[in-house]
């Protein structure tokens, strides 16, 4: 597998404040992708410095859907609230 560098792990990925950010436990990112919640713990503490490629994209792709709920669920409550919430963005002029 291809290895990535502990440099390109944090530019690219804060793995504990976007886990955190989510609001997902290590115990629930360990049931959703099957990465044991004390590796996930040693990544985060930085115990770990060189996951994976598959493990990276793992919890990118995780992570990214967990934020994508999250701005659904808020456009839906701001829909309720009255405001007219368009999916498209403004064409720049």
């Amino acid at each position: 597998m291809e290895q990535i560098t502990p440099e390109q792990i944090k530019f690219l990925f804060d793995f504990k404040n976007r886990r955190k950010e989510t609001g997902l436990t290590l115990r629930r990112v360990e049931s959703i992708t099957g990465i044991s919640n004390s590796y996930l713990s040693q990544l985060e503490t930085g115990k770990i410095d060189n996951p994976s490629f598959t493990t990276v994209v793992t919890l990118h792709n995780l992570y990214l859907e967990q934020e994508n709920i999250k701005v659904r669920e808020a456009r839906r409550t701001l829909e309720k609230l009255g405001y007219n919430i368009t999916k498209k963005s403004p064409k720049n002029k």
